[in-house]
């Protein structure tokens, strides 16, 4: 009895083929990001990879990235920022890289995210595609940055000043 599926052996080694392309997809769509957003950072701060160790139900992939389960890729990268006379300050963040499957009649779509927000990149990570991943990955490193170095006082009555008791008049 012959079967019409090839044999399980030529499946196994087109799906780790299918994979090992995948990854590296993921890795290659991280780097062209973080290359294409590293000069919106200017002068003072500098882009690092932060090392990412994988936890049990995750791969390593490169030495800041991980594949978890689910088949997103994670990515960790520090932002060094300096000034004079504050001591150097870091901002970690994470982006997550994957390719959504098509459903029928469409086309596979390459995303980046940050913090829960996913951005489509149906052209792979092309011209202005990726600009709406940057503002929001600025957003966030602006409200990191303003955390650390407040330049007023939030509105709270708690912080109100108060005027001491006045003192009584003549009678």
């Amino acid at each position: 009895m012959e079967s019409k599926d090839p044999d399980l052996s030529a499946f196994y080694a087109e799906r780790a083929s299918q994979h090992r392309e995948y990854v590296a997809g993921c890795v290659q769509l991280a780097d062209k990001a973080i290359r294409a957003f590293q000069p919106q950072l200017g002068a003072h701060a500098k882009l690092v990879v932060q090392p990412l160790k994988p936890s049990k139900e995750q791969t390593q992939i490169s030495s800041n990235g991980v594949l978890q389960e689910n088949g997103v890729a994670v990515f960790a990268y520090t932002v060094d920022f300096e000034a004079a006379e504050i001591p150097l300050h870091a901002v970690h963040f994470f982006l997550s890289v994957g390719k959504l499957g098509a459903e029928k009649g469409s086309v596979e779509e390459w995303f980046v995210g940050h913090d829960k927000e996913n951005f489509p990149l149906p052209n792979g990570g092309e011209s202005q595609e990726l600009e709406p991943l940057f503002a929001h990955i600025v957003k966030m490193l602006r409200a990191a940055v303003v955390a650390i170095y407040p330049t007023e006082v939030a509105r709270d009555t708690s912080h109100d000043v108060h005027e001491g008791p006045k003192a009584k008049e003549p009678a």
